[in-house]
Formats: structure tokens, sequence, C-alpha cells
């Protein structure tokens, strides 16, 4: 089993934009955000963020030698 490499703090930085992006996204479509806020009133991005922050969406990595999903730290 291959030694887990801590990410660079770039790579992580765009990770973490990209999920909050992406979360953002969902939130439009759907409006259901999973930390309580006034419906139809707010942020995607910044609901994103603090759902990410409260760890109510969890960010994972692709592990590029095994393929294997891991939590982002």
């Amino acid at each position: 089993m291959a030694k887990k490499e801590k990410m660079c703090e770039a790579d992580g930085k765009y990770l973490m934009i990209n999920a909050v992006a992406r979360r953002a996204k969902q939130l439009i479509k759907t409006g259901r955000p999973t930390i309580p806020y006034a419906e139809g009133n707010f942020d995607p991005v910044d609901v994103a963020r603090e759902e990410i922050a409260a760890s109510k969406v969890i960010v994972r990595n692709r592990n590029e030698e095994s393929g294997e999903l891991e939590k982002l730290t």
C-alpha cells in the first residue's frame, strides 16, 4: 500500500474552490442547504463554504495512484 502523501497547499486550495463552486450550483438547482438558512434568501457560495466548514458536505480527492477516494484534510 502506498504511503499517503500530504497534498500540496495550492492543489488543496483549487480543490476547495472547485468543491464550493459545485456545491453552490447544486444549491441553486435544489435550494436545499444542509444548514439552517432562510429559504430562498441566501448566497449559494456562502452557504456552500459554511457547509464544507461544518463538515455537512464532505470533500474527497481521488488518489492518482490507487484511484481511491480520500477525504480532503
